[in-house]
């Protein structure tokens, strides 16, 4: 979803996904997991192929999920981990 090129479309995605968690369709514990192994693994690379991924992650990504982080289903450190410069 992050390398998306279109804004409007990552935002549908990132609220859609944010949606499943916080209605409990999905695991709290697969988004935690999910996130760590993204934003350790992963977004170095990925930051190759698309420069803007720390702002899309800032910007876009961290206030679809901020709803998880109020209801407990995110935690914190992981929230806070997508404001992290790669």
């Amino acid at each position: 979803m992050a390398e998306e090129s279109s804004e409007t479309v990552r935002k549908v995605s990132f609220d859609l996904v944010a949606g499943l968690f916080a209605d409990g369709h999905w695991k709290p514990l697969a988004l935690n997991k999910g996130l760590q192994d993204f934003t350790e693994n992963m977004c170095a690379d990925l930051k190759c192929d698309v420069p803007t991924l720390p702002k899309v992650l800032r910007d876009e990504l961290r206030p679809a999920l901020a709803p998880l982080v109020q209801s407990g289903v995110l935690k914190q450190a992981q929230h806070d981990a997508l404001a992290a410069e790669f």
